[in-house]
């Protein structure tokens, strides 16, 4: 009996010891080991893998790394055919179906969300699906631009709109104004580019496709006299366009996304699934749709992402311009990938 004692004992004690080595030494139990281990386990949260189908947490985009992040520059690849491009990833706030392959976001205005004239337009609220990422030039395109293409082969015989040239137009800075339709998608075609669809469009200002973001400024926040060019209620003197580069660009390094001019896209007007207006006043396939509001918005409301205006291919005001998109570069250097962005 004696022996069995000590032996229970001599056992109990090298437990003891076994238990202080793994809590005092290679594992401490101080709360932060774990916590750490745990995020770093938990896909889909700021820090942690992606999930499998290469979606995160909403506002949380999936990098390059695959690892979800709120730094969209981390998302950013060279993959662009040129420089004054912004790589815009599909990896933004969308919806995957692994078993089609399609990524899905949200456009348009809720119901409850927009009581504007211009709202009826933009409803309802509804997915797209957004192909591979692409590539959107970085600011709307300049009379700069204009300068130096005209310089070029592609543009030898070339007849470039000239029916805005007061002083509140003109600047290399300045965008370039009383674009139709029609010019706007030439000039992208000589480049090798396209005008970008509606819905690309919105999911770059949304910094892509942030539901909770209504308008393309830094921050997603609502245009005041800093942030935008715009005619601000609190400074109505704006009396012509401004310098691309004057306001703050969005969170995917794009300028003027609100405000300055409008922007031609490549889209039809059509309406919206659900739309109840008339639409006999819209014939099908006679109207483009343009994006951003201007320098002539006198209401931020149409500065917002969801704004729809529309025009006919070959009309032209001082407010409206336009920027390119193209396909993005794949990872093997100058394999263009297939997409329709």
């Amino acid at each position: 009996m004696c022996g069995f004692r000590f032996l229970m004992v001599v056992l109990v004690a090298c437990l003891s010891l076994f238990a202080s080595c793994f809590s005092d030494g290679e594992y401490p139990d101080d709360g932060e080991h774990d916590d750490q281990t745990e995020s770093n386990l938990v896909m889909g949260v700021e820090g942690g893998p992606c999930r499998e189908d290469e979606s995160c947490d909403h506002d949380l985009y999936c990098s390059d790394e695959m690892i979800c992040t709120r730094e969209i520059s981390q998302v950013k690849s060279d993959r662009c055919p040129e420089d004054g491009m912004a790589f815009i990833s599909s990896h933004g706030d969308v919806e995957f179906y692994p078993n089609v392959g399609w990524r899905y976001f949200f456009v348009g205005v809720g119901d409850d969300d927009c009581n504007y004239n211009w709202c009826k337009f933009s409803k309802p609220r509804h997915r797209v699906k957004i192909e591979d990422g692409f590539c959107l030039d970085k600011k709307p395109f300049t009379n700069g631009d204009k300068a130096k293409l005209s310089q070029t082969k592609a543009f030898s015989d070339f007849k470039w709109p000239n029916k805005c040239q007061d002083a509140i137009f003109l600047g290399d800075k300045r965008p370039l104004v009383c674009v139709s339709w029609d010019e706007a998608n030439e000039i992208c075609r000589r480049q090798g580019k396209r005008l970008p669809t509606e819905d690309a469009w919105e999911y770059a200002a949304r910094g892509m496709g942030v539901r909770k973001c209504q308008y393309g400024t830094k921050d997603c926040a609502v245009p005041d006299e800093n942030n935008a060019c715009w005619q601000d209620p609190q400074n109505l003197s704006r009396t012509g366009s401004c310098d691309v580069d004057r306001s703050p660009p969005n969170a995917l390094d794009l300028y003027d996304m609100a405000g300055n001019v409008n922007e031609w896209t490549s889209s039809y007007w059509e309406p919206y699934p659900g739309f109840t207006g008339n639409l006999e006043v819209f014939p099908k396939e006679k109207f483009r749709v343009y994006r951003g509001g201007s320098w002539r918005s006198n209401d931020h409301q149409y500065l917002r992402v969801e704004y729809r205006g529309l025009g006919q291919p070959t009309t032209y005001a001082d407010n409206i311009g336009f920027r390119c998109a193209s396909r993005a570069l794949s990872e093997v250097e100058g394999a263009p990938q297939d997409s329709k962005k």
